[in-house]
């Protein structure tokens, strides 16, 4: 068998070990040169390794997250005997690193057999590998990436489940399910998934066989009681009477179609209207980057869209960590240039939603329906979310990245789509270079 998943790991083409070796380049760059880090989860686990105990949600800023990224660091640590806060970073960059590394080939091998034309495949390759929120969630000493690389292996699991269920892919994809559960909060989106999945299989199959029906559901209660208890949710229920409850409390005060209240907040989501049915273009092009103060006059600020445009294309856009920002009239020119490339590119994901729509009868034969469901719950999860909490840092495009592959894979059918078969290569590759320029200013912000 570990003959067979190794057989499944080589490529069909050499080229891709060069374009392996490429986009691990800007990897490899920032693990030497980067000292910074976005959330704070180095804390959590060294408070863990001096009191001998998982600290409570609220010791620190990171520590109402799941167990599994933290005990896997500590694992580690029993070769590496980290002490101080420093060294349990360097040990937290490590481990990312090597992350980052399997799950750039198992991606690379993905678009691989999507069996696309050989310069668009390439260049969706170095679009994607090389993206800035991609490898700064490699680089930021965070447990975003060991979710992402998990997410991705559970989807290619759902397409084979999609294709022909048994008994042990449906062990595995619990299994996967509970590790997902116990990394991070938004890996519950795939347990919430699954059993609809499930459900439109059986009624694409005809399939309502009793005793399938309960083995289903028995193993899916065992996958809710393993992420309750293991994942500390029921813990954070008997203690706090909230078992998702976070570093910080939801807003007082929700906000309304076009009225943002009275309450003083750094607004996100000042209104309903302006934060998911706009497009503020313009204000992302006069300031192409995120001010985070108190200051509320940044319209891209208050929208998810174009947050998710400026994270997703521009690695010092959200200006955060601190050092992670250049002030540079000639960044910001190339930072615009980018930015209305990828609001062309925006456009593409609903060719594929309309091409299956236009076929409601056929939707249910082919592994799109999957991409399409996760797209789904994952945007519905960042919209409530966002909602909730309504500061602008909780419109984080990197909330999307477990989806990657639903999200490559739906892409890729919208370009095979176009006629003009240079067009969109030549697009991707525009991108990838304005990336690397963004890189080069990043790393010049961190060396002066």
């Amino acid at each position: 068998m570990l003959k067979r998943y190794m057989h499944k790991l080589k490529p069909k083409n050499q080229w891709l070990y060069w374009v392996l070796a490429l986009v691990m380049i800007p990897r490899i760059v920032l693990f030497f040169v980067n000292e910074q880090f976005n959330d704070d989860h180095i804390t959590a686990v060294l408070l863990w390794d001096q009191t001998g105990e998982l600290p409570e949600a609220r010791d620190c800023w990171e520590c109402f997250q799941p167990p599994l990224f933290y005990s896997i660091i500590k694992i580690m640590n029993t070769a590496y005997h980290a002490k101080t806060w420093v060294e349990y970073f360097y040990l937290v960059q490590f481990f990312n690193f090597f992350i980052s590394l399997g799950l750039v080939w198992l991606i690379l091998r993905f678009i691989e057999n999507l069996l696309l034309p050989k310069w668009l495949s390439i260049s969706s390759m170095l679009f994607w590998m090389l993206n800035p929120e991609l490898i700064s969630a490699g680089a930021l000493a965070s447990n975003d990436l060991l979710l992402i690389f998990l997410s991705s292996i559970t989807i290619l699991l759902f397409y084979k489940y999609w294709k022909k269920d048994s008994l042990k892919l449906e062990i595995a994809i619990a299994i996967f399910l509970i590790l997902l559960g116990i990394t991070k909060g938004n890996g519950l989106v795939f347990s919430i998934a699954f059993p609809c999945i499930i459900f439109f299989k059986n009624i694409r199959d005809r399939d309502w066989k009793i005793p399938k029906i309960v083995r289903q559901l028995s193993i899916y209660a065992i996958v809710l009681t393993a992420i309750a208890t293991v994942g500390r949710y029921y813990e954070k229920y008997e203690k706090y009477n909230n078992p998702f409850m976070t570093n910080v409390d939801p807003a007082y005060q929700l906000a309304s179609w076009d009225e943002e209240g009275e309450m003083v907040f750094r607004k996100g989501v000042a209104t309903v209207k302006s934060a998911y049915f706009d497009y503020p273009l313009m204000s992302l092009l006069e300031t192409p980057y995120n001010k985070n103060g108190t200051e509320n006059d940044q319209a891209h600020r208050q929208n998810l869209w174009t947050q998710f445009v400026g994270q997703f294309s521009h690695y010092v856009f959200e200006r955060w960590p601190a050092e992670w920002s250049c002030i540079n009239n000639d960044q910001y020119n190339f930072a615009r240039v980018n930015f209305v490339l990828h609001t062309a590119l925006i456009i593409f994901i609903f060719i594929p939603l309309f091409l299956v729509s236009k076929n409601p009868r056929n939707i249910l034969k082919h592994s799109q329906f999957i991409n399409v469901l996760l797209l789904a719950f994952f945007l519905a999860f960042v919209i409530k979310y966002t909602y909730d909490f309504r500061d602008f840092s909780f419109m984080k495009v990197l909330f999307m990245f477990p989806i990657l592959l639903p999200i490559i894979e739906l892409y890729s059918f919208a370009f095979a789509q176009v006629k003009q078969k240079k067009v969109i290569p030549t697009l991707l590759f525009l991108c990838t270079i304005l990336y690397q320029v963004s890189f080069v200013y990043l790393i010049l912000a961190l060396v002066s």
